[in-house]
């Protein structure tokens, strides 16, 4: 492992965006369609990632009991002031990426 001014750089990465953060709090919106494990794997290393750095992140699923522009609605309320990843694939995606 590289070391950069004595520490690990994974360490020293982590302490930068922690300090950055406290000075622009962000947050991710994670939006998949459950059911699907494609899109569950492609959500699950970046939800590692997000915990280990310590930010802060939301998820939510597309909901095949309600109607498309009722899950469009809920994206677009939710989304708001965050950084979306949208795990794809994922049915109607072309819908939602549209909306971000």
């Amino acid at each position: 492992m590289e070391l950069l001014l004595g520490k690990p750089i994974r360490e020293l990465l982590k302490e930068r965006i922690q300090e950055e953060l406290r000075y622009h709090p962000i947050s991710f919106y994670l939006y998949s369609e459950k059911e699907r494990e494609d899109c569950q794997s492609y959500l699950r290393s970046i939800k590692k990632m997000l915990d280990s750095f310590q930010v802060p992140y939301r998820e939510d699923y597309y909901s095949h009991e309600k109607s498309l522009e009722e899950n469009l609605d809920n994206f677009v309320k939710n989304s708001k002031e965050s950084f979306v990843l949208l795990a794809r694939p994922m049915i109607h995606e072309e819908h939602f990426i549209q909306k971000i």
